[in-house]
């Protein structure tokens, strides 16, 4: 099993008493999750990066695949770097026969100090 960007706080936010809210719970607890192959990561956005989730996955996940950049984010919190797989673009990876390849896009990032 893998995620994509997995946000299980209640906030998209650096702070977990602002910016935008969930409208729903997640469909499952983040400790009701069979373990997990794998985690891809698109960007840095808060709603897309969630430091909270990333710590209590840190632990439960075989390898972590991210952009350039935000997999020394996840070594800083706590995942094992030896779990981190970081592309640039066009790179492309094979993991358990799934292949992944980082494509470029506009997208602006937007996080701020943290």
């Amino acid at each position: 099993l893998w995620l994509t960007d997995p946000v299980f706080s209640r906030r998209a936010s650096p702070v977990p008493f602002a910016g935008p809210k969930r409208f729903h719970a997640p469909p499952i607890a983040l400790d009701e999750l069979p373990p997990l192959a794998g985690v891809i990561l698109s960007h840095n956005h808060y709603d897309h990066l969630d430091r909270a989730s990333i710590r209590a996955l840190a632990d439960r996940v075989g390898v972590f695949v991210a952009p350039l950049g935000v997999g020394d984010l996840l070594v800083r919190w706590g995942v094992d770097p030896a779990k981190v797989r970081q592309l640039d673009w066009w790179d492309a990876i094979t993991i358990d026969g799934l292949q992944l390849t980082a494509t470029p896009s506009q997208h602006f990032s937007g996080r701020g100090l943290f």
